[in-house]
């Protein structure tokens, strides 16, 4: 994996801004101006929350908390930006203990409900750059199998629904939102096709760069990720 210079003067930005907004529910453990003088390791070790505190909070908490983790924007610090996601759940128990919760997909669903891709376009929010990311950080955290396999079909055809709809308003408002910050939906999509046994194409070539994309968060067409997208709105649509 390779470090991306645009990608880090970025990152220093975004986690400044998520430390900041996460003052109350991270930095209450540790001190924000310790924080700064912190190794990478050691803000991991930092970001850990007792697990008795974490198994009285409620699920939609403990979303807040994994979408306010400081060092989340870690993922796109590298090429591999799903591998630094599963890196995450693996260090970080906040995300292992929302995972076990059966609502987590329905916190999720939630969330998408209350935060509209349109609403960059009102003025406190138009230079707001976590908030354009925040559907990244959506879309990856939806798009793990191990919550995408506790779902029903209603279920699955809600977040189908619910993804679709908030990547129809991210072209709407295409100013704000490139295409690549909508690519990460189709990964939750492309889960519940697999659950559905739905085929999206029988070639063999576009089949292997769709998988190398499900796995890394990288694509080499945008023709792929199309591809899923498309079949989304039409499978939501048909279900409705």
């Amino acid at each position: 994996m390779n470090k991306k210079i645009p990608i880090i003067i970025f990152f220093v930005f975004f986690a400044g801004h998520f430390v900041s907004q996460a003052q109350y529910e991270y930095l209450r453990y540790t001190n924000l101006e310790k924080w700064k003088t912190l190794s990478h390791s050691e803000k991991i070790e930092a970001s850990q929350i007792p697990y008795n505190v974490l198994d009285t909070m409620s699920t939609a908490t403990l979303l807040k908390l994994c979408l306010s983790y400081p060092l989340l924007p870690d993922i796109f610090a590298f090429d591999d930006h799903l591998f630094v996601f599963q890196e995450i759940k693996k260090r970080v128990n906040v995300f292992q203990v929302f995972y076990e919760r059966q609502d987590a997909c329905q916190n999720i669903i939630t969330t998408y409900k209350e935060n509209k891709p349109e609403n960059i376009a009102k003025p406190e929010n138009r230079n707001n750059v976590p908030y354009v990311f925040l559907f990244n950080f959506l879309d990856i955290m939806a798009g793990q199998t191990e919550l995408i396999g506790k779902l029903n079909f209603e279920q699955r055809t809600e977040l189908l629904s619910v993804l679709t709809e908030n990547v129809q308003q991210r072209i709407e408002y295409s100013q704000y939102y490139s295409s690549a910050s909508f690519a990460f939906s189709a990964i939750p999509m492309f889960h519940i096709f697999q659950k559905e046994n739905k085929t999206l194409t029988k070639d063999s070539a576009t089949l292997e760069r769709i998988n190398d994309f499900i796995n890394t968060g990288n694509y080499q067409s945008w023709n792929d990720v199309s591809l899923i997208l498309m079949e989304g709105l039409k499978y939501s649509n048909t279900n409705h």
